[in-house]
C-alpha cells in the first residue's frame, strides 16, 4: 500500500508542474506582446517554467510504465516510450494510462480492498492528494 501513496503524491506532484508549465506558458505569451528587455526577461522565466514540468512528466512516465501499466502492448510501450524521441508518444502514453491512473477510472481503478488500504494510510499519513479518491465527481 505504500506503492498508492507514493503514487498518490506523484500524481499531486503532476498537477503542480502542470501549474508551473501553464505560468511558463502564459509568460512566453505576455512576452510576445512585450518590447525589448523585458521580452526577453519574460521569455527566459517562461522557458525556465516549462522545463521542470516537461522533465517530471517524462521521467513519471517511464516509471508509470515499469511499475503500474496495465495492458497487452507492455513490450510496445516500452519500446516506444524509450526510442521515440520527440515527446508525442508520451503525451498519448499520458492521457491513455497515467491520467485513467491518477483518477482512479478505466484499467487502473482500484479494488475496494486496495481503496480500502488506500483510505487507511491517508488516515494515518493526511491525504496526499485529491486524485487518489474515487472519481465519482467526473
Amino acid at each position: 500500500m505504500a506503492d498508492e501513496a507514493k503514487w498518490a503524491k506523484r500524481f499531486e506532484l503532476v498537477i503542480g508542474f502542470a501549474w508551473m508549465f501553464a505560468a511558463g506558458f502564459l509568460l512566453m505569451l505576455f512576452a510576445l506582446m512585450t518590447p525589448g528587455v523585458v521580452r526577453v526577461i519574460l521569455l527566459v522565466c517562461g522557458v525556465l517554467a516549462l522545463f521542470p514540468g516537461m522533465i517530471y512528466i517524462y521521467v513519471v512516465t517511464q516509471w508509470h510504465w515499469k511499475e503500474r501499466y496495465r495492458g497487452r502492448h507492455s513490450d510496445l510501450w516500452g519500446a516506444v516510450l524509450l526510442i521515440e524521441t520527440s515527446g508525442w508518444m508520451k503525451l498519448v502514453y499520458f492521457f491513455r494510462h497515467l491520467l485513467p491512473d491518477a483518477r482512479n477510472s478505466g484499467r487502473y481503478r482500484r479494488s475496494i480492498a486496495a481503496q480500502q488500504g488506500l483510505e487507511s494510510l491517508q488516515a494515518k499519513y493526511g491525504d496526499p492528494s485529491p486524485l487518489a479518491q474515487d472519481d465519482a465527481a467526473f
